[in-house]
């Protein structure tokens, strides 16, 4: 079944898409600050749990 295998063109296109995203530590600096509506570099505990737990993380108490 050849309806499998990836030409180089498609190849070339997902590695460009991979090497074009941004560093994970980065993407996750922005979207902290994002929650960091007042600036002053601190997230209210309740608050992150809140984001969190609405995008399907699952957190227990120690985390």
């Amino acid at each position: 079944d050849r309806s499998a295998e990836l030409d180089f063109s498609t190849f070339l296109t997902i590695m460009y898409r991979q090497m074009r995203q941004e560093e994970p530590r980065e993407e996750i600096l922005r979207a902290l600050a994002m929650l960091d509506r007042q600036r002053s570099g601190e997230i209210a505990e309740r608050e992150l749990r809140a984001k969190l737990t609405r995008l399907g993380e699952k957190l227990s108490e120690e985390e």
